[in-house]
């Protein structure tokens, strides 16, 4: 996983603009396109409804030395 210096392009998926798009179809495309950081904004969401886009299960995941960060706001 490259460090933060070299991070070259920061992206974020927020569950209030998805407009019913799948949170884990949307990191796909960032990090088809280029990504090097990826935030995952649930500050609506129930904290047990958050989870890594994609499930873990995507080329957007540890292995492809992609950053993920998630953000949920607490009632």
């Amino acid at each position: 996983m490259k460090s933060l210096q070299e991070c070259q392009l920061y992206a974020f998926v927020d569950t209030g603009y998805l407009r019913g798009r799948a949170p884990g179809t949307v990191a796909q495309q960032l990090c088809d396109g280029g990504a090097d950081l990826i935030q995952l904004r649930a500050k609506q969401s129930p904290p047990d409804e958050v989870s890594p886009p994609g499930g873990g299960d995507s080329a957007c995941d540890n292995t492809a030395g992609i950053a993920l960060v998630i953000t949920i706001t607490f009632p």
